[in-house]
């Protein structure tokens, strides 16, 4: 992407002010698209509370990341993946496409965005996403979805926040599908 600055230069402005050289500087920092594209990258099963394990696998063919600025997300072990970091001084559109297995045709998954990963539920926010088996062989669903509005610029606010998708309940849920079976992606946008 070209900034203005160098578009500016191109048209023939020379010694641009300082004042305006700083403008430019916020404008182009404004107008960057900040996105994260998060897919999982292999099936996950879970039985009770804990949050959607989103991890990297590389390359996006293969259900990689795809991002573009600060947003970050962790990739450790269990648990410890599929936080994500989001700066703050932004607002952020949350969203989380789902695909999921059930054992039996009876059942439900829940699940909800969450400001604290490490204990769940207790800030919650965003829509709720509610799924429950089909009468049909595979009882497999796909793309419902949780969203969320996350505004982190409020005054005062001297730190980034911590996101996770939050299970809120897995009856006779087989599992969550990865990017290559069904499709569950995480897509975290400033806007």
């Amino acid at each position: 992407m070209t900034s203005l600055r160098d578009s500016l230069k191109k048209g023939g402005a020379k010694g641009l002010p300082r004042s305006l050289d700083g403008l430019l500087d916020s404008l182009d920092a404004f107008l960057t698209p900040i996105y994260l594209h998060a897919p999982m990258n292999a099936d996950q099963a879970i039985t009770g509370a804990g949050h959607i394990e989103f991890r990297d696998s590389g390359d996006i063919e293969n259900g990689g990341w795809q991002t573009s600025g600060d947003i970050v997300v962790s990739t450790g072990a269990g648990q410890l993946a599929g936080i994500f970091t989001l700066p703050r001084g932004r607002i952020y559109l949350c969203q989380a496409f789902l695909a999921v297995t059930f054992s039996s045709n009876t059942g439900i998954f829940g699940c909800q965005w969450g400001l604290d990963p490490s204990a769940p539920f207790e800030d919650p926010f965003g829509t709720r996403c509610l799924v429950s088996p089909q009468a049909q062989a595979q009882n497999q669903h796909g793309s419902p979805q949780s969203s969320a509005i996350f505004d982190l610029t409020a005054d005062g606010l001297d730190e980034d926040r911590d996101v996770s998708l939050q299970v809120l309940n897995a009856t006779n849920l087989t599992s969550i599908l990865d990017w290559n079976s069904g499709g569950t992606v995480a897509i975290i946008r400033a806007l």
